[in-house]
């Protein structure tokens, strides 16, 4: 497939006209495209019935467009047997048609099936990649240690408080400045804590809608380490306790126990009289 500019045809380069139309030059198949306000041009005639599934019209004139090309290329090569030519064109002809119709079938096939994949892909995402917050707490009083908690604010913010037991690789210089572009020093942190243990590691930001934790995730998978994000940020943790927990623990729980302030982590205090979550599986909090 190939782009030129309006009016021109991608096959040989003549002044052609616009629209959907046959070079009468080359033979080619030019179909414009106003979005991009270029012709394309194909030189096979499936391509153009796979790019334009959407347009029935386009997918109807096919068949008219290959014969005349046959015909012209009959022609240029002084092919004038009639019988030959009747043969030639109503092969081309039943494979056109079987071309489109197999092109229908996959699209109308391919559409009843597009809603109930998409939600299945959405939620097979968001169980991969997303942690709950209070199934999260309930291993730190059960002391559970199958995860590393990892924040990715600036040191200074790390510093001031964080969540208990989190270490920090930061994606911000400091509070205000973003250091998206030191991608080995964070791949190279986030490669020294996956060597040698088989552990989940779970990156959390500033905030649900905070993209941070996103970008971090996205630059590591592209480096060929995954991990996991928390359901919600730091703001949440902090100043939304009782967003993300369930009523019955608003009087029991203190959220200052489970945030730590300086440069060391802080260990979680184990409660193993504190039933979080009774559901230790894939379906827990």
């Amino acid at each position: 497939m190939k782009y030129f500019p309006l009016r021109h045809c991608g096959g040989c380069g003549n002044m052609s006209g616009t629209g959907t139309h046959f070079c009468p030059y080359c033979g080619s198949f030019t179909v414009h495209n106003p979005t991009t306000s270029m012709n394309i041009v194909h030189h096979s005639l499936s391509g153009l019935c796979f790019l334009y599934l959407n347009d029935i019209n386009i997918l109807s004139g096919c068949i008219l467009f290959a014969i005349k090309s046959l015909g012209r290329r009959i022609n240029n090569y002084k092919i004038m047997n009639t019988k030959i030519q009747f043969i030639l064109i109503a092969i081309l002809t039943g494979a056109v048609a079987g071309g489109i119709t197999a092109c229908l079938v996959l699209k109308f096939h391919s559409d009843t099936d597009t809603k109930e994949e998409l939600i299945a892909d959405f939620y097979a995402t968001e169980t991969a990649v997303l942690v709950s917050p209070h199934g999260l707490r309930g291993k730190m009083d059960k002391g559970i240690n199958n995860f590393v908690l990892v924040d990715v604010r600036s040191e200074e913010e790390y510093a001031e408080e964080h969540i208990i037991g989190a270490v920090n690789i930061p994606a911000y210089s400091d509070r205000y400045t973003s250091a998206y572009g030191d991608v080995e020093r964070i791949v190279d942190s986030f490669q020294e804590l996956r060597d040698g243990t088989e552990v989940d590691i779970i990156v959390y930001c500033y905030s649900v809608p905070c993209m941070t934790g996103r970008k971090v995730g996205n630059m590591l998978a592209e480096n060929g380490i995954y991990v996991k994000e928390l359901g919600i940020g730091w703001n949440e943790w902090k100043y939304d306790w009782t967003g993300w927990n369930h009523p019955h623990e608003w009087e029991t729980t203190i959220p200052e126990e489970y945030t730590a302030t300086g440069t060391e982590p802080g260990t979680p205090i184990l409660r193993k009289d504190r039933e979080v979550c009774p559901i230790d599986n894939e379906l827990g909090c």
